[in-house]
């Protein structure tokens, strides 16, 4: 059983995997990681529903999360836990000009993807970001990074005075047609996100292929799945298993 941690810009995921299968699934603030007797409490959580935990990975988007985390981790299993980087061993190659460019948390999508048998994929991770990566013959080749639809929120609030601050997670994210700001924005940041990826899959699909399998992912895979083609596998913990796999 590996403790897996994922560092991402809104909240971190923690889980006990074992063989793909993921369980004790925790999940913290991002701007809370230096709150150490917070999230010792979380890991001693998942630590005690699991029997105990001896090796660990993390994986981080957050740089100044990563510290604060790892040393966590050290505290529940007695080891130092694993970084994972472009440089981690993955089961496929890296064919990008600047592979230390590349987010761990899209190698350890396309890991997890990998793992469950597809030697080709594109993976949607729909996060704070919105990543729409392709897996060619077990090459990645990168792909297409877009605005999330919480981000797209904040960012009309933030730039254009009168629109409202809204909480996506908190919203219904199809209201339907209202005519009220708040509905249509929700609204423009859910269809925006779809119409993004569908179209980011059209051109990935243009320079190698169609009929590849996709996979969705990421904190709003959940909001924006039914959506998408019922033939688009659905896996929220694609990221934390794409980290069990990797050896340490």
């Amino acid at each position: 059983m590996i403790l897996c941690a994922d560092i991402g810009n809104a909240a971190i995921k923690f889980a006990a995997v074992d063989n793909d299968h993921v369980v004790a699934v925790e999940r913290f603030r991002t701007a809370d990681a230096g709150d150490r007797d917070a999230i010792d409490a979380l890991l001693g959580r998942i630590s005690g529903s699991v029997g105990g935990l001896e090796r660990s990975i993390v994986c981080s988007v957050v740089p100044q999360a990563m510290a604060h985390v790892a040393d966590a981790l050290e505290r529940i299993t007695g080891n130092t836990p694993h970084r994972f980087t472009h440089l981690s061993r993955l089961p496929f190659a890296i064919d990008v000009p600047e592979p230390e460019s590349v987010g761990p948390d899209r190698l350890a999508a396309a890991a997890g993807a990998v793992a469950k048998g597809l030697d080709s994929v594109i993976v949607i991770d729909a996060g704070t970001a919105i990543t729409v990566d392709a897996v060619h013959q077990r090459r990645f080749l990168g792909g297409v990074i877009m605005p999330g639809p919480a981000l797209a929120l904040r960012a009309l609030h933030q730039y254009a005075s009168l629109f409202p601050d809204i909480v996506y997670d908190e919203v219904d994210p199809d209201p339907g047609l209202d005519g009220r700001t708040a509905h249509s924005m929700v609204l423009g940041a859910t269809h925006g996100a779809v119409g993004g990826i569908f179209q980011a899959v059209s051109v990935i699909e243009s320079w190698i292929g169609d009929g590849i399998p996709k996979v969705v992912t990421g904190g709003h895979a959940a909001a924006i799945s039914h959506h998408l083609p019922a033939t688009w596998a659905v896996d929220l913990h694609l990221t934390l298993v794409g980290l069990s796999r990797v050896p340490l």
